[in-house]
């Protein structure tokens, strides 16, 4: 988390871009580094948990301007 995502979420949100971060899809050397960074980048994007991406047998993927639902394919 505090590395990779930190970085790619810094750079997003650098380019206006709506930013959520999973946070229980991403993971750090040790949970102190973890919960940091989350409490880091809290400050510039939604910090979410997985639960939140499925939605009726749908991926959620979410752009700058709105949120588009791609149907999940089995």
């Amino acid at each position: 988390t505090n590395w990779a995502v930190h970085s790619a979420v810094m750079e997003a949100h650098d380019r206006d871009f709506k930013v959520n971060v999973i946070e229980d899809a991403c993971a750090a050397a040790n949970e102190t580094n973890h919960n940091a960074s989350i409490e880091t980048l809290s400050r510039v994007a939604s910090i979410i948990k997985i639960e939140f991406i499925w939605c009726n047998d749908a991926y959620i993927i979410f752009t700058p301007d709105n949120t588009v639902i791609i149907p999940k394919i089995i």
